[in-house]
């Protein structure tokens, strides 16, 4: 029988209720090394380690541990799985050993990506943490409920809209700082969601491997790249394929459009099954040849957060980019010199149309995209920004190496 019997929690001091001491992880974040390490501290001496959801551990495997605790400092079993440290018997000469691991192992900064991981990171973390918002996601959800076309989807959406901007909004205050994808959504994140340190990393594109084409286009041919299974890039097509492309080909009968992106869902797949000028891939390969062989590139979100990187993605190919103001926000481009913004479907086919029609136009205009991402967006710039707010929060000081 053990003559002491105590429990090792977090900061959360789970099953204080059983009438047992609990002891607090000195060193929070790290995992069960540390528990055991807050354990022996406590003990003075040797101990049997346990986890408390450690399923039908039988009493002899126990009893089996503490006979051969006098032969070594730890004794752990191994299961089919792998050893099993929380089922294990350790000695004080573990105690150097584990504070020299957990000394070692200390993280300067932690980066969460994305806001939804953030719930894995309790009030406990050792170390700053880095939110890193690829979207305002908050912003995601209030569009949906603009846009959302019945009363039961507009309820549904402004009611996850409230919630997910409450999270947003206790997750930015919590952590030491928050990077955004644009100068908009970084100020977005200080000002209405308090977030205590902001940055903003430019958007960046790899323009040599997204590069201008020699081979023929298609006649006509419209092309949209994304994932299908992210419903801002669903609604986008379902409102140019209904809104818009029939007014393109009122005037252009030969024009078609290319989905390409992985997983369109069932809805989508049945509602252009039928659509001899709509083309949907699903996944590919390399997305490249399906732009190179269009002559224009849609962007027709009226849903979304952040920035688009597939507008830099065309603009480095030259191609003539056609956006509603949702589908180019946050990126430093200028309307009719880098790309056509449209908000209005009749401005949206137009604006297509134009392009179809004068090649000229075309060409200039997807020559000047291509200079513009050759000069302004690319890699080293936005590591650098990176590196700049990494070292801004860290616990010491981060040096690089080239």
């Amino acid at each position: 029988a053990c003559r002491d019997v105590r429990i090792l929690s977090g900061p959360e001091r789970r099953y204080a209720d059983r009438g047992v001491p609990v002891i607090v992880d000195p060193v929070l974040g790290v995992g069960s090394l540390a528990a055991v390490l807050a354990g022996l501290e406590a003990a003075g001496g040797p101990g049997l380690f346990l986890a408390v959801d450690l399923p039908f551990v039988p009493v002899p495997l126990l009893a089996h541990l503490v006979s051969l605790a006098g032969a070594a400092d730890a004794v752990v079993p191994v299961s089919p799985g792998g050893p099993e440290p929380l089922c294990a018997f350790y000695g004080p000469a573990c105690l150097a050993p584990i504070r020299a691991c957990l000394a070692r192992d200390r993280y300067d900064l932690l980066v969460c990506d994305f806001v939804q991981p953030s719930v894995n990171l309790g009030a406990g973390i050792d170390c700053p943490v880095l939110l890193f918002q690829h979207n305002v996601e908050s912003m995601i959800f209030e569009r949906h409920a603009r846009t959302a076309g019945s009363a039961p989807l507009r309820w549904f959406w402004r009611s996850q809209w409230r919630k997910m901007e409450r999270f947003e909004r206790e997750a930015c205050r919590r952590f030491a700082g928050v990077v955004a994808v644009s100068e908009a959504d970084r100020a977005l994140f200080g000002e209405r969601f308090g977030a205590r340190r902001t940055f903003a990393i430019p958007t960046a594109v790899d323009a040599q491997y997204f590069r201008p084409g020699t081979g023929p286009t298609v006649d006509g041919r419209l092309v949209f790249t994304g994932s299908m299974d992210w419903l801002p890039n669903e609604d986008a097509i379902l409102y140019f394929v209904d809104e818009i492309l029939p007014r393109v080909a009122a005037r252009v009968p030969t024009v078609s459009l290319a989905v390409v992106g992985r997983r369109p869902s069932p809805r989508l797949s049945r509602r252009l099954a039928e659509r001899p000028d709509v083309i949907v891939t699903g996944r590919v390969d390399d997305v490249r040849p399906h732009m190179e062989s269009a002559d224009v590139f849609v962007i027709p979100l009226r849903i979304g957060g952040g920035t688009r990187i597939k507008a830099y993605e065309a603009m480095a190919m030259a191609k003539p980019v056609v956006s509603t103001p949702v589908g180019i926000e946050g990126l430093p481009v200028r309307d009719g010199e880098h790309f056509v913004l449209a908000e209005r479907a009749d401005d949206f086919a137009g604006a297509v149309v134009r392009l179809l029609q004068e090649p000229g136009y075309r060409h200039h205009l997807g020559q000047a995209a291509r200079r513009f991402v050759e000069s302004s967006c690319s890699w080293s710039s936005a590591a650098t920004a990176f590196m700049d707010a990494c070292r801004a929060l860290a616990r010491t000081p981060i040096t690089t190496t080239r």
